[in-house]
């Protein structure tokens, strides 16, 4: 439901069928698509599929020096994060995505950037884990009318 002003009222644990996810605000990604919940329910599945490797994306950029490729992989899923409300692995990009720009080195190892990484990886897992989880329901096919891929 919502309220005057664009904001979704608050109805529980769930909004629009989908759970009370931990690592994704699923107010502000519904917000993002202006309630669009097919919309929205195809950019989480699709992030599913389009940032599970970007962990090994990284580490091959950083491997062969790749400064560019890595920044724009953790800028790009920097960005999708923020669309679909994952507001902690959206942050843990923006800082992994500083580091890189600013090191001497692109070595994973370097305390600031493994620890940058870490933090990404950590994120990023917990994101995934609950979208793999609802996805792999048959109850989420039902409440969203979306099938996942």
């Amino acid at each position: 439901d919502w309220l005057p002003g664009g904001k979704l009222a608050d109805s529980g644990c769930t909004h629009h069928g989908l759970p009370a996810f931990v690592s994704i605000n699923t107010r502000l990604g519904l917000l993002r698509v202006a309630g669009n919940l097919p919309l929205y329910t195809q950019l989480l599945q699709r992030f599913c599929r389009s940032q599970r490797d970007v962990l090994p994306d990284l580490a091959h950029a950083c491997e062969h020096d790749y400064r560019a490729q890595a920044i724009r992989r953790i800028h790009s899923l920097r960005g999708v994060a923020g669309n679909i409300g994952a507001e902690t692995l959206e942050k843990a990009a923006e800082v992994l995505e500083f580091q890189l720009k600013h090191a001497p080195m692109l070595n994973l190892q370097e305390p600031r950037l493994h620890a940058a990484s870490m933090r990404l990886q950590d994120a990023l897992q917990a994101v995934l884990l609950e979208l793999d989880q609802h996805f792999s329901t048959p109850a989420a096919d039902a409440e969203t009318g979306v099938r996942a891929q």
